[in-house]
């Protein structure tokens, strides 16, 4: 089962119209507050506390995707909620606000991204080490790679990591 929860009621409408699979859910959770206040933009807890509390009401999770808003918080809510051999993944990671939630996590590497806008893959776990999930050289090159060709062409291109969990 996969749960999408998404603070932005327009595109949650547009996703859910779109899902055809029966195993994702996704949950619309209305901000506390708007616009907005913190210095970088990303949401404060307080702006998204119902956002970032509410896949609590679900227990564990063998993988969490963060790739949305109060990243930081989000981060810091996955490793409260991520099983003890799950991995969570943070969407454009290198932006240096996000850098002190990775500390909570035992195990972790950082694809650096093209972009100066924080761009990059984050991949962390609290119980198993990223190296016995997947080739991590192999795969930074790929991700240099990926990102080469993506400045070069101008555009966004699939990149698929294969976890072992």
């Amino acid at each position: 089962m996969w749960l999408s929860v998404e603070h932005d009621k327009e595109w949650a409408a547009k996703i859910n119209n779109v899902n055809q699979n029966a195993r994702v859910e996704i949950f619309h959770v209305h901000p506390n507050h708007f616009p907005w206040t913190d210095e970088f933009g990303d949401g404060a807890y307080s702006d998204l506390m119902n956002y970032v509390e509410f896949p609590s009401k679900f227990g564990k999770f063998d993988f969490i995707l963060i790739d949305g808003r109060a990243r930081k918080d989000c981060l810091v809510k996955a490793y409260e909620l991520v099983k003890d051999r799950g991995v969570v993944v943070l969407h454009d990671a290198t932006r240096e606000y996000y850098s002190k939630s990775f500390k909570l996590y035992t195990y972790q590497v950082l694809f650096e991204g093209h972009r100066q806008d924080g761009s990059g893959l984050w991949v962390g776990s609290k119980g198993i080490n990223i190296e016995d999930m997947m080739d991590v050289n192999k795969h930074k090159k790929l991700w240099q790679l990926y990102n080469k060709v993506g400045k070069v062409l101008g555009c966004k291109i699939a990149f698929h990591f294969g976890f072992e969990i």
